[in-house]
């Protein structure tokens, strides 16, 4: 289930905004050792918050990428 796909299905609340901003930064020693990646290797962060109509936030999910295997597809018009 994807962190929109939560954020739809919690009762009672709506989305109202979504937000997700992807940085690329270097694995730090914690990341590398759980990717199994060599420290400093660019990785994909992707911090996805949904909020509902009365402006408060109800999901805020952190997922980090391996760079070889990160893509990102906008939609712009």
């Amino acid at each position: 289930m994807t962190a929109m796909q939560m954020a739809s299905a919690v009762p009672g609340r709506a989305i109202a905004a979504a937000e997700q901003e992807l940085t690329v930064t270097g694995a730090d020693l914690s990341v590398a050792n759980e990717l199994s990646v060599r420290l400093g290797e660019p990785m994909a962060r992707v911090v996805r918050v949904a909020v509902d109509e009365a402006g408060q936030r109800f999901l805020a999910v952190e997922g980090i990428y391996r760079g070889d295997s990160a893509r990102l597809r906008v939609t712009l018009k």
